[in-house]
């Protein structure tokens, strides 16, 4: 009998693993994806005019995922916070003043022939801010 219990133990087990991986791993998928997109466009695209005023080369792209949802059509719905790092050549070093512009995007991605896309973009207004102010704002 106690095989039984430990048989139905591992079966519930290993469908609990198996509906995670179902419903996560497309998250995760799409949100990477995004990053990889969204990056290299960030790095080809200097003269954006959310970067108009901010003086430097662009040392750093960072993303931080805050939410991300499926969808019923099998779409995921995305909140991302994009961290563009600038620094001037004459501050570089480890005392340099970096500005952060930072942009609240909220995304959708849709699976096309075995990846992930952009269909909606949506941004929020960018903020600049030094990098020790944004330092300060993390948890």
């Amino acid at each position: 009998m106690k095989k039984l219990w430990w048989l139905v133990g591992l079966f519930a087990v290993a469908t609990v693993v198996r509906e995670g991986l179902d419903y996560f791993g497309p998250m995760a998928r799409a949100y990477r994806s995004y990053v990889d997109q969204a990056s290299a466009e960030v790095r080809a695209r200097r003269g954006d005019a959310r970067f108009a005023g901010i003086e430097g080369s662009i040392v750093d792209v960072g993303y931080r995922l805050e939410s991300a949802e499926r969808r019923d059509d099998g779409s995921v719905a995305l909140v991302v916070v994009e961290a563009v790092h600038f620094q001037k050549f004459s501050e570089s070093g480890p005392f340099g003043n970096r500005r952060v512009a930072q942009t609240r995007q909220h995304v959708e991605m849709i699976q096309v022939e075995g990846g992930w896309a952009v269909s909606d973009l949506r941004e929020e207004t960018t903020e600049v801010k030094d990098l020790s102010s944004v330092a300060a704002d993390v948890p």
